[in-house]
Parts: C-alpha cells; sequence; structure tokens
C-alpha cells in the first residue's frame, strides 16, 4: 500500500487465480496511463522475478496481507493512507464483484465512523492553513505513484538506468510529513465524481479562480497544471493527446481529474 496505487489496481488480484495471471497483471500496469510516469522503474523490477518462488498449488496459500512500508507514513498521515485501500484488499480475499460497485461501498464504508476518511483528510488540509476552497482543489490531486516519491527524481533515474545506488533521497526517516501532498489520498475520489455528481463547469470555475501565489510553494505547478487543463477543457478545443500531455508529474503531485476526463469524457 506504499506504491499509491489505486483501489481497482488493489482489487483486479484474484487470490484463487494462477500465479501466472498475477504476472501478467503487473506486466498490464506499465500500460496504465495512471503509471505511466513510473512505467520504466517497474520494467527495472522485474529481475526479482529470476529467483521468485512458483506457486504451482493455489490451495497452499493459506491467507494475504497488505504492507505499507512507513517511510512516508507517520501517525498523522496514516489513516488516510491505509483506509484508503485496505478495505479493497480485505474484500478481494474473500469475494469479489464489479470494481464500480467497490468502490461505491468503501466510499460509503470511509465516510462513517470510525473511519470518517475525508472527513479527516479535510480537518488536515485545514490545519496546513488551506482555505475551504483550496482543499477541494487539493482533493482533485494524487501523489505521484510507485517509489516516485521515495526515490525522488535523481535516484529514480539512476534506478531505471541500473545503478541506483547510491544516490540521495529526498526523505529520510526525520523528515517532517507535513505538506499537502502528505495529506492527500493516493486515489482522488472527487476526481471519480467529475462529470457526474460534479459538473466540469464546476471543477473550471472553481480551478480558474486560483491564486497561486496563495498555495504553499510545492503545490504551485500542480495548480498552474490544474487550471492549463481547465482552460483547455473551458474552450472545447481539449483532445486525448493534449490532455495525455498534460498527465505528468508536477513535482510529486498528479493532476486526477485528467484522468477522470480521459477515462469517462475524452473518448
Amino acid at each position: 500500500l506504499d506504491l499509491f496505487y489505486p483501489l481497482d489496481m488493489h482489487y483486479a488480484y484474484d487470490p484463487s487465480a494462477p500465479q501466472t495471471e498475477w504476472l501478467k497483471l503487473e506486466d498490464q500496469q506499465q500500460e496504465d496511463q495512471r503509471l505511466a510516469h513510473v512505467a520504466e522503474g517497474i520494467e527495472w523490477t522485474k529481475q526479482w522475478r529470476e529467483d521468485a518462488i512458483t506457486y504451482t498449488d493455489q490451495a497452499e496459500v493459506l491467507g494475504g496481507e497488505a504492507c505499507l512500508w512507513s517511510e512516508l507514513v507517520d501517525e498523522k498521515t496514516l489513516p488516510t493512507r491505509l483506509w484508503s485501500r485496505l478495505p479493497a484488499v480485505a474484500e478481494r480475499l474473500w469475494s469479489q464483484g464489479p470494481v464500480d460497485d467497490l468502490y461505491v461501498r468503501v466510499e460509503q464504508l470511509l465516510s462513517q465512523a470510525p473511519f470518517e476518511t475525508p472527513q479527516c483528510q479535510q480537518k488536515d488540509l485545514v490545519r496546513l492553513g488551506l482555505s475551504e476552497d483550496q482543499v477541494q482543489v487539493a482533493m482533485w490531486l494524487e501523489p505521484v505513484k510507485w517509489y516516485g516519491r521515495l526515490l525522488g527524481q535523481t535516484a529514480l533515474e539512476a534506478r531505471i538506468a541500473g545503478s541506483e545506488m547510491p544516490q540521495a533521497r529526498p526523505y529520510q526517516v526525520d523528515t517532517p510529513l507535513n505538506r499537502v501532498v502528505d495529506f492527500i489520498a493516493p486515489e482522488s475520489f472527487s476526481a471519480r465524481q467529475l462529470g457526474r455528481d460534479v459538473s466540469w463547469q464546476t471543477f473550471v470555475s472553481l480551478v480558474d479562480r486560483q491564486k497561486t501565489q496563495l498555495w504553499p510553494e510545492d503545490v504551485r505547478p500542480a495548480i498552474e497544471g490544474l487550471q492549463d487543463f481547465a482552460r483547455a477543457l473551458d474552450s472545447g478545443q481539449l483532445d486525448e493527446a493534449t490532455a495525455l500531455e498534460m498527465y505528468v508529474p508536477y513535482g510529486e503531485y498528479m493532476l486526477a481529474p485528467i484522468y477522470s476526463w480521459l477515462k469517462h469524457d475524452g473518448h
């Protein structure tokens, strides 16, 4: 769960399927638009398959677990990071169903006590100094995926090139986790609502009136990116190629509304 992957990626893995199917799913992740910015890094990890254990009898698998390594987690950021995906993994271990129904169940679950994840997330962002409008915009953002945050650009490029160590990384055990990127969810449920529960015109209006200088410095490139996307959308000239050009990391942030538009409105 430390890879910032969305719910449906975790849910795709059927515990009762052959191991070959799991490997196919891993390969397919490199073709997913949401992981395009780290696809080369994921390719690097395939070297670990050379000495991997091969399961031939699924009856030998007695259970499952969901791991969350703690380099980018502390007691304040854990609830949003953990509970936003763990229910999907837990459910997948004993049942399966349409993934769109899963999102409905998880969003209903997380809105209630004891989780109240969206409410806690909003409070955390307000404590960082964001206004009500800014909180709504921030919840349309996602952290970069895979180990993009943990490694940083220099170490990520080195890993892709096959010479990872030694490279300076942006996070140490004592690095404060007190920025917007630390409190936004790995997957933006708010972005999934665009074009359905929330109109694209509402999105354009809210993003357009943002004053970049009022945002924390590390978030400003992402806000500018959202504004570029909103203007292209509002002009009626947005096409898939242009959207994909915009769907890239802005520092440690990804613009989730772009993927939502590509998936539901861009075709």
